[in-house]
């Protein structure tokens, strides 16, 4: 798992930061927590049921691809020779079902450290089906969750050693609906989102008046489908999701009781 989550977090800082941050105004800041916002989400790749009656247990990973046009963009006009239109995210997640059909959810990426950066990712979830309560023939659901998540680089420009450091936090909250056909389960969901971001580094990599930092504030919608296979003690389930303006897919992997 720890080869996993290291290949995971090189390949994220090798295919954007090889370029380096230069020339960031408010628009590329905008553009870049967008992005970001929508690869470092909180997904459970979950419907709406609990994982019990009263009690249930999962654990397992997650891991996929997101759309990055704003970084993809910003990339290109550094080097044209540049493909960044996609990057990768995973977390180990953990899932617990209480009493009143609460059920909290977490999906972390422990900090990991490369050789010219570091990242880190959490995200905690609480989803209560209250259908539970109503004689519906669908699962429904009411979803919140906040994702906190951090990353650094070092790059050579505009001098060497500078370093660029980036925070977030992230905010959700929606419905799921879903349908258990004992060993599938399709759902879909919506959620509204609001992120917050903010861009620092050691030396003038921005534009204007703007000298060691910038933050930036975006607004914007998850509209996600997907389906879980629910085996005996083993789930798989696959995801996609338009986030903001990025499409956002998402497998899973797990162990449940």
């Amino acid at each position: 798992m720890r080869i996993l989550l290291l290949t995971l977090s090189l390949l994220f800082s090798g295919q954007v930061f090889a370029q380096g941050f230069l020339n960031i105004d408010s628009s590329d800041t905008e553009s870049i927590v967008e992005d970001f916002s929508s690869l470092l989400s909180h997904t459970s790749v979950s419907g709406a049921d609990g994982l019990g009656d009263v009690f249930g247990f999962e654990v397992g990973l997650i891991a996929g691809v997101s759309d990055v046009p704003g970084i993809e963009k910003f990339a290109k006009e550094e080097d044209p020779t540049s493909d960044v239109s996609k990057l990768p995210h995973a977390g180990v997640f953990a899932a617990v079902t209480f009493p009143f059909s609460i059920t909290a959810e977490l999906n972390i990426l422990p900090e990991i450290d490369a050789e010219d950066g570091s990242i880190s990712n959490t995200s905690l979830g609480v989803k209560w089906t209250f259908s539970d309560m109503l004689d519906w023939p669908v699962d429904v659901a009411a979803k919140a969750s906040m994702t906190q998540s951090e990353f650094s680089v070092t790059q050579d420009s505009p001098a060497p050693g500078t370093k660029v450091s980036y925070e977030s936090d992230i905010q959700a909250i929606g419905l799921v609906a879903s349908k258990n056909f004992v060993l599938f389960e399709p759902y879909v969901g919506f959620s509204m989102l609001s992120a917050s971001g903010e861009l620092a580094a050691t030396a003038d990599i921005f534009t204007g008046s703007i000298t060691d930092k910038i933050k930036a504030d975006v607004d914007g919608t998850s509209i996600y489908g997907g389906v879980n296979l629910n085996l005996l003690f083993f789930k798989l389930g696959a995801e996609v999701a338009k986030v903001f303006d990025n499409t956002k897919v998402a497998a899973k992997t797990s162990f449940y009781f």
